[in-house]
């Protein structure tokens, strides 16, 4: 399966799993070949000269902490995953979605930086996705699911200049 991947293969093993980290790496693409555990107190930077291969989950949530440092008005913040049918398998994508007074918007950073305004209601999974997806590849939907964030209610209200923001871009063809 393509798209984001834990790195705990069994539920309540995830100290075991630490020590034989390398293993586990191993297991998740056998292109991983070594690793080094940094000390907790080591800040450490990555350079970004593109996009994290499967990181879709993280730059969602990336998406998020932008939008909220520049005081944007989300609500009900949601991470959308969904799977389609690909070869023998499946592969997953992730995206950020959340409400604002103008509808439903998602961010899709392998796509555009750029939310973009889908129709529907934030509660129906299939709904959006069937939005994100090329019209050839709605039929191999297998599922789609929501992943609730816990972000704090903005504190004013959105106003009409939230309409006029380059957060939101209307959905062309």
């Amino acid at each position: 399966m393509d798209g984001t991947r834990s790195f705990s293969r069994h539920l309540g093993r995830l100290e075991a799993e630490k020590t034989e980290f390398a293993q586990l790496l191993q297991r998740i693409d056998p292109g991983f070949t070594t690793h080094t555990v940094l000390p907790a107190a080591v800040v450490t930077f990555a350079r970004r000269d593109g996009p994290l291969p499967m990181g879709c989950l993280i730059d969602s949530w990336l998406a998020l902490q932008d939008l909220l440092a520049r005081d944007v008005p989300v609500h009900r913040a949601r991470l959308l995953s969904f799977y389609v049918r690909q070869g023998g398998g499946l592969a997953g994508h992730t995206v950020l979605a959340y409400e604002t007074v103008l509808g439903v918007h998602v961010i899709d950073r392998a796509v555009s930086p750029t939310p973009r305004l889908v129709d529907g209601d934030l509660d129906d999974e299939l709904a959006i996705t069937r939005q994100l997806l090329h019209p050839q590849l709605r039929h191999r939907l297998v599922k789609a699911r929501w992943f609730d964030l816990d972000v704090p209610e903005s504190v004013s209200e959105p106003t009409y200049a939230d309409a006029a923001s380059p957060v939101v871009a209307p959905v062309v063809g």
